[in-house]
């Protein structure tokens, strides 16, 4: 009986949509997850009930029945279809090559903890609408790559939407390149990392804009050179944007 709720409510224009139209209240969402959900449930019960089932069998037994079971398993989640036609493994082998390269090269030039700007800024997560939306066909979470393979680094993407700790994120990145660059070493920035595909021009207007004012490009890299580093120097005695709830706490 819940089960059969579950699917009428959940449904694409199920009983939620109906509730939603009816009380103008858009407030529930996220409900395609509950599948899961009900998975991770039902390959629990699975295992409680194999558990159960083989608590009394012999060893040799227990062993033959895993030794079928986990090759079944590896099938399940390695399916060919899970891989989607867009992203073919040799593409997304250079992807992971290039930002591994990317951030190795980030690592060397510039010290241990070092904050990088990225540009441009997003909203995270869903960069759907707004200031912090993301543009041009540039992907939702591009920002987020170098994180999988820099240890040392410190990066401006990734701070809750609406908060006091993202948003002024967005007014930086709104600035004339020049007192962007300036700001930003006042914060205690030590560069600058566009990627190209969040410009409708590849970013040449402002990379211009900061060669002029002082700061050039120090190098490019990734596919395609997607990603573009602009030094920054850091001031000694850096101010921070703002302050963040943990360090409001820290001063009560």
């Amino acid at each position: 009986m819940a089960f059969c709720w579950l699917i009428i409510y959940t449904g694409v224009g199920g009983i939620h949509a109906i509730i939603s139209l009816i009380l103008n209240f858009y407030d529930i969402r996220g409900i395609n997850r509950y599948s899961e959900a009900i998975a991770a449930l039902g390959l629990l019960y699975f295992a409680f009930s194999i558990h159960r089932g083989m608590r009394n069998w012999p060893f040799r037994a227990k062993l033959f029945s895993l030794a079928l079971l986990a090759p079944l398993a590896i099938l399940d989640q390695s399916f060919k279809m899970y891989t989607f036609p867009f992203n073919i493994n040799s593409s997304i082998k250079e992807r992971v090559t290039a930002d591994r390269g990317l951030a190795s090269t980030l690592e060397s030039r510039v010290e241990a903890g070092s904050m990088i700007y990225t540009l441009p800024a997003m909203d995270f997560p869903e960069p759907f609408l707004g200031r912090g939306a993301s543009r041009f066909g540039s992907s939702f979470y591009n920002s987020m790559r170098p994180f999988l393979y820099s240890s040392k680094l410190r990066y401006s993407y990734g701070s809750d939407k609406g908060r006091q700790g993202a948003d002024w994120q967005l007014d930086v990145q709104e600035l004339p390149a020049g007192e962007m660059a300036a700001l930003l070493e006042s914060y205690g920035f030590s560069g600058i990392l566009l990627n190209r595909k969040g410009y409708e021009d590849h970013g040449n207007h402002l990379l211009e804009e900061l060669a002029k004012a002082g700061w050039p490009a120090e190098f490019e890299q990734g596919l395609d050179n997607e990603w573009v580093f602009i030094r920054l120097t850091p001031t000694p005695n850096p101010t921070l944007p703002t302050l963040t709830p943990y360090a409001l706490a820290s001063r009560e």
